[in-house]
């Protein structure tokens, strides 16, 4: 085969999907209302003139629509994506995404597992871990004291950094993707998330974003 032919069945494999995430009732969901394939455009002198949108279809006008008894559901894959907290890069740009009262994604779903509406594990033991624990794992070596002159009292020990939503500046969403043959739509689930932070230690910052807590949203 050429490498024409191999550029175009490629692209014939290909689809671009049109996402709405919102947060309802305590969960992280995505709304699909199309999906795009993709093709080549080669003009009959051989140009390649580059990909573009081809065909739409899986029109779903009803945002909380996925399937009903006795529908044809196939699964498609499990995909992994990063993006930060507050934009979204869709190979042409980087663009803003929506806030609703000053908060972000990664902001409203904190104040959720906050006030223990959602079930929060920690990334090295994979399991469900408290706000004095994350607190812990995220200042190292970054203990003080309370300062009494009269040594009579107590000293009690807390964290310098006090933890705040805005320290998560990434986020990574796993989605289950499904194609119902019945109604031709795409949907998917998001079964968690994790959220990205700087970690301090040795009263600095670390460079790199590590992964830090992991939100699972219950069916």
């Amino acid at each position: 085969m050429n490498q024409k032919g191999i550029f175009l069945t490629a692209l014939y494999n290909l689809l671009k999907v049109a996402q709405v995430l919102y947060i309802e009732n305590k969960k992280l969901k995505v709304y699909i209302p199309f999906v795009y394939t993709r093709r080549c455009i080669i003009t009959s002198g051989g140009v390649n003139l580059g990909a573009t949108d081809h065909f739409v279809t899986a029109f779903n006008f009803d945002r909380k629509y996925t399937k009903s008894p006795g529908d044809k559901i196939i699964f498609i894959q499990q995909t992994n994506k990063r993006i930060k907290v507050d934009s979204i890069g869709n190979g042409y740009g980087t663009y803003n995404l929506k806030q609703l009262y000053s908060r972000n994604i990664a902001a409203t779903l904190w104040s959720l597992a906050y006030s223990g509406k959602l079930t929060a594990l920690s990334l090295e033991t994979n399991k469900q871990i408290s706000l004095k624990e994350l607190d812990k794992y995220l200042n190292i070596s970054e203990m003080m004291e309370t300062p009494f002159a009269d040594s009579s009292y107590s000293k009690e020990s807390f964290y310098k950094q006090a933890i705040q939503p805005s320290i998560f500046r990434e986020i990574q969403i796993t989605q289950d993707w499904y194609y119902n043959q019945t109604k031709n739509i795409v949907f998917c689930n998001i079964p968690e998330m994790i959220l990205y932070a700087n970690r301090l230690k040795n009263k600095e910052y670390e460079k790199e974003l590590s992964p830090i807590l992991k939100i699972v949203f219950k069916n």
